[in-house]
């Protein structure tokens, strides 16, 4: 459960991202959402018990799951089409 914990919630956060991500700067979203992969990350570092663990690696998926959308979106707004690899 505990690594299934991780892509489960990070595909429910990456649909829910959905809905919301072109209204906000995605600069300013990607430094959110890795700062709380981050602190996610953190917590599993400090996790004593298998139910606290459980529930930072879900903490790491909502936040991990939107990363790679948004810096790929990122990548689109800076560069021309016949300039990104393909």
């Amino acid at each position: 459960m505990v690594v299934a914990a991780y892509p489960f919630s990070a595909c429910i956060s990456a649909i829910a991202a959905a809905g919301f991500a072109d209204k906000f700067d995605r600069k300013k979203m990607l430094m959110v959402f890795y700062t709380g992969f981050i602190l996610g990350t953190y917590f599993c570092a400090l996790a004593n018990d298998y139910p606290t663990l459980l529930v930072a690696r879900i903490v790491t998926g909502l936040f991990g799951g939107v990363i790679s959308s948004i810096g790929l979106a990122i990548i689109v707004d800076l560069f021309r089409p016949e300039t990104r690899g393909g």
